[in-house]
This record gives structure tokens, sequence and C-alpha cells, in this order.
């Protein structure tokens, strides 16, 4: 799995503005939900971080590649994502969704998934954060 994330801010604590999910296997989202934690796993950020369908779609560049799934976050405007902080992404109020490995041969996996954000870098002003998946007993690294 692949999850890229677009930042809106000059700085490496930042607004998370969209996150895509690549090769996506499953249906479109009814609502996603960042859930951000720091250090001592209370959660970070206590304002509202749902989405709902209109902020959720497909995007497919080629008919022969899998769908990317594209989370709006950019309306949710005090939802921080600093460094070293631990997030789960919620899809339609579950723990849990279906996601495709990056290299062949595709296989379904369905698991809690959660990150971390460990590393901040710039690349055309905007910050690029790299982090890593945990995945039942499975380490992703992005």
């Amino acid at each position: 799995m692949l999850m890229t994330f677009s930042a809106n801010a000059s700085e490496c604590e930042s607004i998370p503005t969209l996150i895509l999910i690549h090769e996506w296997i499953g249906e479109l989202p009814k609502q996603a939900e960042l859930k951000i934690y720091k250090g001592d796993s209370k959660f970070f950020d206590k304002t509202k971080s749902t989405i709902e369908k209109n902020n959720i779609r497909f995007y497919q560049p080629k008919p022969e590649y899998l769908p990317t799934l594209e989370i709006d976050f950019s309306e949710l405007k005090s939802t921080r994502l600093p460094i070293n902080s631990d997030f789960i992404l919620v899809i339609d109020n579950k723990d849990e969704y279906r996601f495709s490995e990056i290299e062949p041969p595709i296989k379904r996996l369905g698991c809690p998934i959660s990150g971390k954000v460990n590393d901040c870098s710039f690349q055309r002003n905007s910050p690029v954060m790299a982090a890593k998946f945990k995945c039942g007993k499975q380490i992703m690294k992005k």
C-alpha cells in the first residue's frame, strides 16, 4: 500500500489537505476520518476531522491502472499532522479496510491500519511527509 500526503503549510507541522491511497480495491467510501495522536496516544486534535463523500473520489489516470482513492481534507483547517504524530485513517466508521500491496501479484488484505509520520522534507516549497504504516504484523514504508 502506498499513501501520499499533500500538505498546505509552510512548515512541517501542517494541515493535511489531500490523502491519496494508491491501487485502491473496493467501493468509494461514504466518509473518512483522520484521528491524530501524539506521544502518550491521547487524541491530539479534538476538532471535527470527518470528511463526507463529496470530498472523496476515485482518480484513475489510465484504464489499465487500479484507481487511486483521493480524500480531500482541505476543509479541516484546524487539523494538524505534526512530526512524530500517530494517526489512524478511519474509513466508513471502521478502523479496517481493504487495500492492495504495491508489488504484483495483487493481494487483498484487510486489517486495521495505523501510521506514524517520521520524516518531513520540502519539495517545490511544500512539505512532503514520509510515513510508516503498520498492517497487522507487516510494516510498510512510503
